[in-house]
C-alpha cells in the first residue's frame, strides 16, 4: 500500500513539475505569426460584422481545432456600415482651393452616413445645444443646408456644478446639427489640449439612438486650422475665447467645402464571439469555469485604401488566447478546473461582445471562479495587472508568478473596465492583464505588428498561464 500510495504521490509531483514547466513552452514566434495574420489588410481591421472580422473567426476556428478543441459561435446583431469608396474632402475660397486626403488630413466616423455636397461652412464651437443649461451654439446662426465644424470634445468647464453635458458622443452633436437643418459635420479635437486627439478609428457610439445619415468627418487641427487661417481666424485663439467666457462664439466662414462620402449602412449586422472549452479533470472541480478572454475585433477600413491593423489592440490579445489554448492543451492532464478561451466581438462598440457573453454564458454564471481579459499587451515596456484593489487574493497568485517573469509592476487598479467590466457586473472576480505605455498607436494607422515588443507579449502570456493554472488548480473562490 505504501509503495502505491508512493508512487501515486510521485506521478502528481511530475505532473506538478510538468504543467508549471509547460509555460517556457510559450511561443514568441506563434504569438507573433498570429498578429500578423490578424493585422493583414485583407482582414479590413476586423470590424465586428464586416468579411475581415468573419476571416479572422475562421481562423481562430482553424487554430482552436488544431489543438483539438471544439470551438462555438455565439451569434448577436448589431450596427454595421461599411465606408465605401469614394471620399472627397475639399475646400474652396475665391483664392484658393484645399484637396484633403483621407488618412493623412481626416478620417471619417465610423457611423457617418452618405452626402455629394457642395456647400457653404459655419463654425458652431462645441456644437452644443442645450436649453436647460441656456448654452446654445446654434442660437442665431443659420446652418439649413450647411455643413458645420465642431469641437469634437465637450468643454473642460460646466455651466453649473450640477448639470453635465448631455452630448457626449459624437453621433449626438450629428444629431444636434442634423435637427438644425445641418447637412454634414466636421469635428476636429480641441487644440489646447495638452495631447490633442489624433484623428483615430472609431465605432464608439451612443447606440441608443438611431445612425444620423449626413457625412461626419474628423479631421486634424493642421486642416482645420488651414480653413480657419483663410478666413483670418484661429482654431486655438477661437476655443480660448470660448472657455474664457463660457459662451458659444459662431459664424459663417467664406468659402465652400465639396463633400462626397458614400456609406452601407445596416441597423442589424450578424456578428459572433467565439469561444472553445477544456474540461478540468477533477470529478467536481471541472463544473467550475475560469473564463480568460480577449476582443478579436478592431475598427475597420474606410474608402478601401485605409485600414486600421489593430495589431496591438487587439490581435495582441487574441493571439494569447489562442497561444494560452495550444499551451495547456499539451497538458497530459488537465487542470482540475474547466478553463473557457473566448474571443468577444464588437467591443470597439461598446464592449457589446463581453457583455453578450456574460448576459448569456454558455455555462452557470454562479460556477464562474474568475475572469481574466486581455487587451493591448504587446508594446510597451512592462506588464500592468488590473483588479488588484478588488480581487487582492487573485492580483496576489498573479504577482508570485512573477518570478519567473520579472515584468511585472507593483501598482495595480481598483476598477473593472473594458470587456471584464461585464464579468464582474455579474458579480465575476477578474484580473485585467495589459502592459504600461501601451497606447502609443491606439486606433491609428499605425498600429502595425512592426511595433510588437515580441519579448513583453511572450512574457505577458507567460504570466497569464502560470495565474490561470495556480486558479485552475485550486477550490478557493476569491470574490473580496
Amino acid at each position: 500500500m505504501k509503495v502505491t500510495h508512493l508512487i501515486i504521490l510521485f506521478i502528481i509531483f511530475q505532473y506538478s513539475c510538468f504543467s508549471q514547466d509547460l509555460y517556457k513552452e510559450v511561443s514568441e514566434k506563434k504569438l507573433f505569426e498570429n498578429i500578423k495574420y490578424l493585422s493583414k489588410k485583407e482582414l479590413g481591421g476586423r470590424l465586428s460584422g464586416s468579411i475581415g472580422y468573419e476571416k479572422a473567426l475562421q481562423f481562430a476556428e482553424k487554430q482552436f481545432k488544431s489543438y483539438g478543441l471544439k470551438s462555438e459561435r455565439q451569434n448577436f446583431l448589431l450596427e454595421f456600415n461599411d465606408i465605401l469608396k469614394p471620399a472627397v474632402f475639399q475646400y474652396e475660397n475665391e483664392q484658393e482651393k484645399m484637396d484633403f486626403k483621407i488618412g493623412k488630413d481626416y478620417i471619417l466616423r465610423c457611423f457617418s452616413g452618405s452626402g455629394n455636397l457642395n456647400t457653404d461652412i459655419v463654425f458652431c464651437g462645441y456644437g452644443i445645444s442645450n436649453h436647460e443649461l441656456g448654452y446654445d451654439d446654434y442660437f442665431g446662426i443659420d446652418v439649413k443646408g450647411k455643413v458645420v465644424i465642431v469641437f469634437k470634445q465637450n468643454p473642460e468647464w460646466e455651466i453649473n456644478d450640477t448639470t453635465k453635458w448631455t452630448a457626449i458622443y459624437p453621433r449626438d452633436k450629428a444629431l444636434i446639427a442634423f435637427s438644425h437643418g445641418a447637412i454634414g459635420i466636421i469635428f476636429v479635437s480641441k487644440p489646447n489640449d495638452a495631447n490633442p486627439q489624433s484623428i483615430i478609428g472609431s465605432s464608439m457610439e451612443n447606440h441608443s439612438i438611431d445612425q444620423v445619415n449626413i457625412p461626419q468627418i474628423h479631421a486634424t487641427i493642421e486642416t482645420i486650422n488651414k480653413i480657419f487661417e483663410s478666413n483670418n481666424f484661429d482654431i486655438k485663439a477661437l476655443q480660448s475665447d470660448i472657455d474664457k467666457n463660457k459662451t458659444p462664439k459662431s459664424f459663417a466662414l467664406k468659402g465652400k467645402v465639396k463633400i462626397n462620402i458614400n456609406t452601407n449602412y445596416v441597423k442589424q449586422q450578424p456578428t459572433s464571439n467565439l469561444y472553445a472549452i477544456i474540461e478540468g479533470s477533477d470529478s467536481l472541480l471541472k463544473n467550475e469555469y475560469l473564463i480568460l478572454g480577449a476582443h478579436l475585433d478592431h475598427v475597420g477600413v474606410q474608402a478601401e485604401d485605409v485600414y486600421f491593423p489593430g495589431a496591438n489592440d487587439n490581435a495582441s490579445g487574441s493571439a494569447t488566447i489562442l497561444e494560452l489554448a495550444r499551451v495547456f492543451s499539451l497538458h497530459k492532464i488537465k487542470p482540475k478546473r474547466s478553463i473557457i478561451f473566448v474571443l468577444f466581438a464588437a467591443e470597439e462598440n461598446g464592449m457589446l461582445g463581453s457583455k453578450y457573453f456574460a448576459e448569456n454564458c454558455p455555462v452557470p454564471v454562479k460556477n464562474v471562479v474568475s475572469m481574466f481579459n486581455f487587451d493591448c499587451i504587446a508594446h510597451g515596456d512592462s506588464i500592468l495587472v488590473r483588479c488588484g484593489e478588488l480581487f487582492p487574493e487573485l492580483w496576489n497568485i498573479a504577482k508570485e508568478n512573477n518570478k519567473y517573469i520579472n515584468m511585472m509592476v507593483d501598482k495595480t487598479t481598483n476598477s473593472s473596465v473594458a470587456d471584464a467590466e461585464a464579468f464582474f457586473k455579474e458579480g465575476i472576480p477578474t484580473l485585467y492583464f495589459v502592459t504600461t505605455n501601451t497606447y502609443t498607436h491606439l486606433h491609428l494607422q499605425t498600429d502595425t505588428p512592426e511595433t510588437i515588443n515580441k519579448q513583453l507579449h511572450r512574457k505577458i502570456t507567460q504570466l497569464a498561464y502560470l495565474t490561470t493554472l495556480n486558479v485552475a488548480n485550486t477550490n478557493k473562490t476569491f470574490w473580496h
